[in-house]
């Protein structure tokens, strides 16, 4: 019987690597979060066709300074 009771304790491989693959899968949206977050704060997302518009003014400057 204390066998019994005692294995139900017992952690197999299996248990330990769901275990550590649940951990590092935890951690590693834990960190997706917190850039995700600190880029929202940072105002990313705000508008984001504003690059794509500096890029095409960019290009257009820089043809400008080739062509003359």
């Amino acid at each position: 019987m204390e066998m019994i009771i005692l294995c139900i304790f017992c952690e197999t491989g299996i248990q330990q690597s769901i275990y550590f693959i649940l951990s590092v899968m935890g951690a590693g949206m834990l960190g997706f979060f917190a850039l995700f977050l600190r880029s929202w704060i940072r105002g990313q997302y705000r508008d984001v066709e504003a690059p794509k518009f500096k890029m095409l003014e960019l290009e257009e400057k820089q043809n400008e300074a080739q062509d003359g």
